[in-house]
């Protein structure tokens, strides 16, 4: 097999569609903390099954679908696929030499709704498909070729049991172990079934014997049923024939009165045509009179509207006197305020001349001060560069001033550095002698803390003794209640397996079922009875076939549920109504009645059915035995007598007996069974209880005892660390005598320096003063230069504000030039404004005198037209009043037409009456005769005129009831007792060969599992010794010597019995694994892993972060041996490790560009040929 490729889409941080090609050799995936790489180990336990959410590093399923970012939304839908092929030629599918292979994609879907799926070649299938397909591959889900983060410790720390994966996939042994599994359960169910076939045989068997009496019976039963049918038939016939002959007279009648009707209902339509035609008339007559009323509310409405529109016109005629008026005042306004902004145009005129004369006088003035200034400026730059001149000599005497100053200062730093040494050295001395001494309190102090550790060490060893030795007192308490739980769950399946069969014996058959849809009756009579255990059979026996009869809930579903079984062609069934139960009477005891019971008093039931069993009942009498029933019967008691043996005496001498019913008992049984089944489950749920507590307890012991262990470990790192620390202490002690003596010789060179720099401090002073003087001759020159500057500075900031003040001059007397031009054109653009609006007044008063003038003339056209309308009116109205008088007189004629149809409705009434009765008796008579024939066809499936039964005989009507009575006195008679017998004994011979073939499918499922533990156990204990050798073999190529050996926890069971693991590095002696370092129990899991491999390669390893542990020598070891390896095997490796990465083929990078949304990339690694390194 060889892996080809791994797809992931919106898998855990795969947003988008990803696929990893796997090339053969070794695929390092590389990348940051965080950026998905073991979401690529988590892909591949996926899509092989993986169906443990915590397995994956969640807590819920659907936590492997992309959840979403700050800048990508969640998806729907994880998708993973895995497509790997299966070569011929090659053992594990890794190499490239086959010479053909077949390709198959693996892909398991999961979407947030919970639906998931898994395809194989894009077809669905059941993940037991999957598993099966990657059995003993190496690929399985709790294989060792998928070490995820973290799982390498786990092999060293992990129970024993749990290691045996470890074995078992070296020996190939997974599918026998599923197989073995898969017989278990098949196992338990034929087991299941076979208890269940026993007692369903042992009930069948015993009903069988009584069915043969029942079959005598049923053909006695037959013979007197079908003579008691031929006369039955005869009296039907005759019965039918009298009805028929009077329902023929009834018709005849009938017809008669249907021809009065006739004539009566013609009359009727001639009135009514007539009575038609005077309605239209008058229909037309009101259709006119509603048209006169609109024309005449569309006159007054005409009249209204012209009304107003003569008022609105005259309005309108004195408003537009007014306006004229005030636009008249307007106009007037307007020609006076043109007259004023012509005045002022006249007064603008003069004032430009002498401003323009201004203006030149003073630009004359600004041109000699300009003059003036320019040479002020020459002479000021003269002075101003001398005194840049001087500053240049200045600034050199203070940088050489500056020099000499930071030499000083430094000089007088160091001095200060080396007095604060000298202190700090004094100090540290004075320190180092008081650290000295608290250094001997402390260890003086740890020495006590280590007796104390090591007392409480001792301690807590005692303490684990004692919590063992509790556990195994608890570990016996549940062993049993184990025991205990065990033997009631036996006793609870039993008494369920015997509930099971008796609740099928008394199961609903196909009728009952069928019965039950269609009526929903309200019980079955045996369900509601409750009797005393020794009169069962008795109150069975009297009650006989009623006892299984329906009670329905009314007269109606009764009749409804007769035809529905006589229609079917049932056995008797008997039916009761809950509202239609016969008075009874209560049974009257004979005086001698101390052996005589009435069934009343043993039998009880709910309320609403107590009526329904005394009117059963009250014709019977329990006695003790058949002599007891004669002697009553002897001494003229009339009552039905039951033994409690079920006989039955009645009052004709004849005894029924045969074989004894069982409903009452099998339903008294199911009760007992069914409180004894609650009662154990009850006893098993306090035991179960009982047992989780002792268990809890277990654990908890076992907590504390591996809470002792880890405080065990603790005191024992915090001794070696007090230990460590003391010895720490006593290193610090004499690293500060020797740093005490260093202190002492330095602090001697340290006077020394600062005498040397004190000398060279003076010099440097001297040298200052020197060239202080010269600093204060060139600044004192300097001054005066600058005073000079500024005087002439002054002046010329004079002159500059004399020029300034003339321009700002010139500058306002242009702008009052501008602005008088500006209001003289403003002035000129008003005179042509209001010129304008005295012209647009005028024309509109011109136009409002126009129309007034029209208006008046529209006035006087309205009133004329008024006028007109109002005679209209008038003449309108006196129409109206006309047309509703012919409306009253046709009203009146309506009316006489209506008085003659009610007398011939009252004549019509009385013939359908008549009708009435005869249809009535008619369909009574035809009812009565379909009764018989319904209840004849019911009976017998044919009509009468089909059976042809003739004519009664004489002597037949007075034999008949001999026949009823006869068939009465052989009381209940099971007619389907032949079918039953012969159904019941082809299903007793299906129960004995289905029986036969569970006891045949139990051995031969047992001889299968005891083959699979004999191969799995041979395989195992070969595979067990192999592991062993190559286990010690890679350790010590890795150690470089030592000693590792697996050891079988109970060697006597191997195919049940965990793994430990001893380990031993070279110059080591080690009691407790737990002891190694991390790097050491890395080392050696690794070792026990590639054991494994070097005996079974497998197709694929994925190893996540497996030499996080390990120091740089280990994992050059490590990656060579992954190359030798790599041959057989692809190696997909997620790492940190540069050395590990160099010995990759193919390296994929993980990164995540966008936050939280892993992104691949890939690089291939060319193969360098060694000469030409």
């Amino acid at each position: 097999m060889k892996i080809l490729s791994l797809e992931l889409n919106g898998f855990k941080s795969f947003l988008d569609k990803t696929t990893f090609t796997m090339h053969p050799g070794i695929t390092c995936i590389v990348g940051p903390n965080g950026c998905g790489k073991s979401n690529v180990v988590d892909a591949f336990r996926w899509v092989l099954g993986e169906q443990s959410a915590k397995n994956l590093r969640g807590d819920k399923m659907e936590e492997v679908i992309f959840a979403g970012t700050s800048e990508a939304k969640p998806k729907g839908m994880a998708d993973v696929t895995l497509t790997f092929a299966i070569e011929e030629n090659s053992g594990n599918g890794n190499g490239s030499n086959g010479e053909s292979h077949q390709t198959t994609e693996i892909t398991r879907r999961l979407f947030r709704n919970g639906d998931s799926e898994y395809l194989i070649n894009k077809k669905r299938n059941r993940l037991k498909d999957v598993r099966e397909m990657f059995l003993d591959t190496g690929l399985e889900v709790k294989s060792y070729s998928i070490l995820e983060q973290g799982r390498i410790s786990e092999i060293l720390n992990t129970k024993p049991a749990e290691r045996r994966f470890l074995i078992e996939e070296v020996a190939g042994v997974m599918k026998y172990k599923v197989r073995k599994t898969e017989a278990l359960a098949k196992l338990e169910r034929a087991q299941v079934n076979l208890d269940r076939v026993n007692d369903i045989i042992s009930e069948v068997k015993r009903s069988i014997n009584s069915l043969e009496k029942q079959a005598k019976k049923a053909e006695l039963f037959k013979t007197l049923t079908a003579k008691h049918n031929a006369i039955e038939l005869k009296i039907a016939k005759r019965d039918f024939q009298a009805l028929n002959a009077e329902f023929l007279k009834v018709t005849e009648e009938s017809e008669t009165v249907n021809t009065k009707l006739t004539e009566i209902t013609s009359a009727m339509n001639t009135l009514e045509d007539e009575r038609k035609s005077k309605s239209q008339i008058l229909y037309g007559y009101r259709n006119a009179l509603e048209t006169m009323t609109e024309d005449l509310q569309k006159l007054e409405k005409e009249i209204s509207e012209l009304e107003k529109d003569i008022a609105l016109k005259k309005a309108s005629i004195k408003n537009s006197a007014e306006h004229t008026e005030r636009l008249m005042a307007q106009q007037s306004d307007y020609s006076s305020e043109r007259d004023d902004a012509i005045d002022s145009l006249e007064k603008l005129s003069g004032l430009y001349e002498n401003l323009e004369t201004e203006i030149n006088s003073i630009e004359t003035a600004a041109i000699e001060e300009n003059k003036l200034i320019s040479s002020f400026e020459k002479t000021l730059a003269e002075t101003e560069d001398e005194i840049r001149d001087k500053n240049k000599k200045l600034f050199q005497i203070s940088e050489n001033m500056g020099n000499a100053k930071n030499e000083l200062s430094t000089i007088q730093t160091l001095i200060a550095s080396l007095t604060r040494k000298k202190e700090t050295s004094t100090e540290f001395l004075k320190r180092a002698v008081d650290d000295i001494q608290a250094h001997d309190t402390q260890l003086n102090s740890m020495e006590t803390s280590l007796k104390q550790k090591q007392s409480a060490f001792a301690e807590e060893s005692e303490r684990k003794v004692v919590l063992k030795s509790e556990l195994e007192n608890v570990e016996k308490l549940v062993d049993y209640l184990r025991e205990e739980i065990s033997a009631v769950r036996e006793k609870l399946a039993a008494s369920s397996s015997r509930l099971t069969s008796l609740q099928e014996l008394t199961s609903e058959d196909k009728n009952t079922k069928e019965f039950t849809e269609l009526f929903s009756p309200l019980t079955v009579l045996s369900e509601v009875l409750t009797v005393d255990g020794q009169y069962e059979t008795a109150i069975e026996s009297a009650m006989s076939e009623k006892i299984r009869g329906y009670v329905v809930s009314s007269k109606e579903t009764l009749f409804e549920a007769v035809s529905f079984v006589n229609s079917r062609g049932w056995e008797k069934t008997a039916l009761f109504s809950i509202d239609f139960v016969s008075e009874s009477f209560p049974n009257k005891l004979p005086a001698f009645s101390e052996n005589v019971i009435n069934p009343l008093n043993v039998v009880s039931a709910p309320e609403e059915y107590l009526a329904l069993i005394r009117a059963l009942l009250s014709d019977f009498v329990i006695v003790d035995s058949l002599d007891t029933a004669f002697k009553l019967l002897n001494s003229g008691f009339t009552t039905y007598c039951v033994t409690l043996d079920g006989e039955v005496l009645e009052p004709s001498g004849a005894v029924l007996c045969g074989k004894r019913g069982t409903v009452l008992k099998h339903l008294r049984n199911i009760r007992e069974l069914k409180s004894e089944v609650s009662s154990l489950k009850e006893t098993l749920l306090v035991l179960e209880a009982r047992q989780k507590e002792t268990m809890s307890k277990r654990e908890t012991h076992k907590s504390d005892i591996l809470k002792t262990e880890q405080t065990l470990l603790t005191l024992d790192k915090d001794i070696s660390a007090t230990k460590s620390s003391i010895r720490k202490c006593e290193d610090e002690k004499e690293r500060l005598k020797q740093r005490l003596t260093l202190m002492e010789i330095e602090s001697g060179e340290t006077d020394k320096e600062i005498a040397a720099l004190r000398i060279k401090t003076a010099e440097i002073e001297s040298r200052l003063s020197i060239v202080s003087k010269s600093k204060e001759d060139t600044e004192t020159y300097i001054g005066s230069l600058r005073e000079t500057a500024t005087q002439k500075r002054t002046q010329l900031e004079r002159l500059r504000a004399s020029l300034m003040d003339k321009k700002m001059t010139v500058t306002k007397q242009r702008e009052r030039l501008r602005a008088a031009k500006s209001e003289e054109a403003a002035l000129n653009r008003k005179v042509e404004t209001l010129e304008g609006r005295i012209q647009s007044v005028s024309d509109e008063m011109s136009e409002l005198s126009k129309k007034t003038d029209t208006a008046a003339l529209e006035v006087v056209s309205d009133e004329e037209t008024l006028t007109a309308l109002s005679e209209k009116d008038k003449q309108l109205r006196e129409k109206i009043k006309q047309q509703r008088e012919l409306i009253s007189d046709t009203s009146t004629e309506l009316r006489d037409f209506e008085k003659q149809a009610q007398l011939l409705r009252y004549d019509s009434d009385k013939g359908k009456e008549r009708l009435n009765e005869l249809n009535l008796k008619s369909t009574e008579d035809r009812l009565k005769m379909e009764n018989i024939e319904h209840t004849v066809y019911t009976a017998y499936g044919k009509g009468l005129d089909e059976l042809n039964p003739g004519e009664l005989s004489e002597g037949d009507e007075e034999l008949f009831p001999a026949l009823k009575q006869k068939i009465h006195d052989m009381g209940p008679v099971n007619l389907s007792s032949i079918e039953e017998y012969e159904e019941l004994k082809t299903r007793y011979d299906f129960l004995t060969n289905q029986q036969a073939d569970l006891v045949t499918s139990i051995s031969e499922l047992r001889e299968v599992i005891s083959k699979i533990n004999q191969t799995t156990k041979h395989r195992l204990s070969e595979a067990f010794m192999e592991l062993n050798t190559k286990f010690n073999e890679t350790f010590r190529s890795f150690f470089g010597g030592g000693y590792a050996e697996l050891t079988l926890t109970d060697p006597l069971n191997i195919l049940e019995s965990g793994i430990d693991i001893v380990v031993q590095p070279p110059h080591k002696k080690l009691q407790n694994i737990n002891l190694l370092s991390g790097g050491e129990k890395a080392l050696s899991a690794i070792s026990l892993v590639f054991a494994g491999f070097v005996i079974k390669p497998t197709p694929l390893c994925i190893l996540d972060e497996a030499d996080a542990a390990l120091d740089e020598a280990n994992t050059r070891r490590f990656a060579e041996m992954i190359v030798k390896m790599s041959e057989k095997t692809q190696f997909i490796l997620i790492t940190h490790n540069r050395t590990t990465m160099e010995v990759a083929d193919y390296i994929y990078g993980i990164t995540t560009e966008t936050p939280g949304v892993s992104k691949v990339i890939s690089l291939e690694f060319a193969k360098v040929e060694p000469s030409m390194v």
